[in-house]
């Protein structure tokens, strides 16, 4: 399935229709929480982790598909959990380095202004680049003061 294409969404969400519905009633049954964004599977709770990787591989093999043993991990309470870039533990966040690189850009227009930081061919690219992160930001902590300030400045500059 091509990464990235519009229709990719899609095309996953029905290739995996059956296994979300087996799998979805069996973590109901066990009071396992299970969310999927494409090929990345989630579970949460306390569950026989062998049990559940058991049945998930068995219906991946039916399927024709196989566990990507590699990318498997289990993540404890006290680790830093990330889940498709989010950091999810205590609080659904960005990652700190995220957050990092969207303060130098910040820092730098403040600084040199847009111009002057302009990295991009096109201006406007930088700009839309930069308001879209710090969206993304807002909208993952829509409490976050300091990229509230962010997204108030970069509205300024228009």
């Amino acid at each position: 399935m091509p990464q990235g294409a519009p229709t990719s969404p899609y095309l996953s969400n029905l290739v995996m229709k059956n296994f979300d519905d087996y799998i979805g009633e069996y973590c109901e049954k066990k009071n396992i929480s299970y969310t999927r964004y494409s090929d990345d599977l989630t579970f949460s709770g306390n569950m026989d982790v062998q049990a559940l990787k058991s049945k998930v591989q068995s219906f991946l093999d039916v399927m024709g598909f196989s566990l990507n043993e590699e990318k498997a991990k289990i993540l404890r309470r006290n680790t830093k959990q990330i889940i498709t870039g989010v950091v999810i533990n205590e609080k659904i966040n960005s990652s700190k380095n995220y957050r990092k690189k969207i303060r130098q850009e910040m820092y730098y227009i403040q600084k040199y202004g847009l111009d002057g930081h302009n990295i991009y061919t096109n201006q406007n690219i930088m700009f839309s680049s930069l308001m879209g992160k710090v969206r993304y930001c807002l909208f993952l902590d829509s409490t976050n003061k300091e990229f509230k300030t962010y997204e108030k400045r970069l509205k300024s500059m228009i």
